[in-house]
């Protein structure tokens, strides 16, 4: 019985870590590529749509990041939120 239980245990624990895993790797490849650098951005823009910020401190945080991540100086692609 013991055993049963926790190989249960196990397989659930592996199955829900499967599900982070393919949830962190749908968050950042897609379009056929990999997103690694506008991860911030995104998360910028996720805080911003529970609006308990004003959009100032977003546009704030997201200038912060510098040009590597989509802020003010970046010479990729500008994004609304960040330009």
């Amino acid at each position: 019985m013991r055993s049963k239980v926790r190989f249960l245990l196990i397989a659930a624990r592996t199955v829900l870590g499967l599900i982070f895993v393919y949830a962190a790797y749908a968050k950042l490849h897609f379009n056929g590529a990999w997103h690694l650098r506008d991860y911030y951005f995104f998360f910028a823009m996720s805080i911003d749509s529970y609006r308990m910020l004003p959009l100032i401190m977003v546009l704030a945080h997201c200038w912060s990041l510098g040009p590597a991540y989509g802020g003010r100086a970046s010479s990729s692609v500008r994004y609304s939120s960040c330009s």
